[in-house]
């Protein structure tokens, strides 16, 4: 409701538009993803910053993580994360 008031009192057009009540078209469309593209992306993200916040300690962040460290290697692998 608070949106169509104040589009009603600041739109400068007859008829509102989506950018009046703050609903700004996006014009890019993202492609749908597999969920096998999801969870790739899921796990780059989580072994990334997991990593990255124990300074790149592969035991410390496998246990984090909930897996051996074969297994973190064998992601990293995968999914071509080096650590440094």
């Amino acid at each position: 409701m608070n949106r169509v008031r104040h589009a009603i009192v600041m739109s400068e057009n007859v008829m509102l538009s989506p950018e009046d009540l703050g609903m700004e078209r996006n014009t890019t469309y993202r492609r749908l993803q597999t969920i096998e593209e999801a969870r790739a992306i899921a796990d780059r993200e989580v072994i990334s910053s997991t990593l990255q916040s124990t300074s790149n300690n592969i035991s410390r962040a496998a246990e984090l993580m909930g897996i051996s460290r074969v297994s973190l290697y064998r992601l990293m692998d995968k999914h071509s994360i080096m650590s440094s």
